[in-house]
């Protein structure tokens, strides 16, 4: 599918799937007590601190990054 669309389209789609990983890493960790350390790394990539000190502000982060990616990757193959 990236081969489709330009390089700028491509790398963009890119660091939007790179940030949907990580908050699934999050989630799983959530489930699994054995991703763990994944988590950590996921926040860490996400740009939030751990322990994480303020849930609300954290959520918060994560929640936008997560809209903000699936929108990218929405306009970047909606748009030809």
């Amino acid at each position: 599918m990236l081969a489709k669309i330009d390089a700028h389209a491509g790398g963009r789609v890119e660091g939007a799937i790179s940030t949907l990983e990580n908050v699934i890493a999050l989630r799983d960790a959530g489930q699994h007590t054995a991703a763990g350390e994944k988590a950590v790394l996921a926040l860490r990539e996400l740009g939030v601190a751990y322990p994480p000190l303020d849930w609300d502000f954290t959520w918060q982060s994560i929640a936008a990054q997560t809209i903000a990616a699936l929108n990218a990757i929405r306009e970047e193959l909606s748009s030809d």
